[in-house]
């Protein structure tokens, strides 16, 4: 009869230290495993944190971009890993825990891509309403050019409501796009008057008061009411030049 203090027989001491041998190499297996998801996550160069975004693309496709660059390079190090080992129970345990470790990399991966293309688009269209904005500036006297500034604040503001995380309600929509225009005629109104053309600059505020917010509107008034133009001989001779559509 065996006693409680009957050594183990030699299979069970076998058995445990067999064991204890397995947990070693299925514990740094995935030490491995989790080291290069690291790397692949945090690389500054390599990893899906490095600037990727691509504005033409849509979030779904930039997304699915993403994940095909780095979900195989996950699969072949999880290959690798898994033929090292020596016996079907370590690759048993690292299978598992691997499927669970992948699963996670993915789902952060996804929501990383999802966040930094968001970001870049909404950059990329904010770029395109300061530029806009710019251009109507430097060609204050153009009207064409005024007016595709405004559509392309406006298409750009638009754009931005509809990238998921950003959709607000129209009438949100619609007051930015009235305040990043009136942002706009406010630069116009300003560039025409630094170049001493006060009549153009009243007909500009006649024709697009209604797309200022009112309390611009009052502003450019009072700032075309107590303009005093610089003494320049050619001032009012290049306004039928310059003047608006009406």
């Amino acid at each position: 009869m065996l006693t409680a203090h009957q050594d183990d027989s030699p299979q069970i001491v076998a058995a445990k230290e067999q064991m204890s041998v397995d947990l070693i190499c299925t514990n740094d297996a995935l030490a491995k495993l989790r080291a290069a998801v690291k790397g692949f996550s945090e690389g500054p160069e390599t990893g899906y944190v490095a600037p990727r975004g691509k504005a033409e693309l849509s979030v779904d496709d930039y997304i699915q971009e993403v994940q095909q660059l780095f979900a195989p390079k996950l699969q072949e190090v999880i290959s690798a890993i898994h033929t090292g080992l020596t016996n079907d129970v370590q690759r048993k345990v690292f299978q598992r825990q691997s499927v669970k470790i992948a699963e996670a990399f993915i789902a952060a991966l996804q929501f990383h891509a999802f966040t930094e293309y968001r970001k870049f688009k909404v950059q990329n269209l904010q770029d395109e309403i300061a530029s806009a904005s710019s251009t109507a500036e430097q060609r204050w006297n153009e009207p064409d050019v005024i007016d595709q500034s405004i559509r392309a604040i406006n298409s750009a503001v638009w754009q931005i409501s509809q990238i998921p995380g950003y959709g607000t309600q129209p009438l949100a929509v619609e007051l930015q796009m009235r305040q990043l225009s009136s942002a706009m005629h406010i630069r116009v109104i300003k560039a025409s008057l630094e170049n001493n053309n006060l009549p153009y600059a009243k007909q500009y505020l006649q024709i697009y008061k209604a797309g200022m917010t009112a309390g611009d509107l009052l502003k450019m008034q009072n700032a075309t009411d107590h303009f005093s133009p610089a003494a320049r001989a050619d001032s009012l001779q290049h306004t039928d030049k310059h003047s608006l559509r009406t």
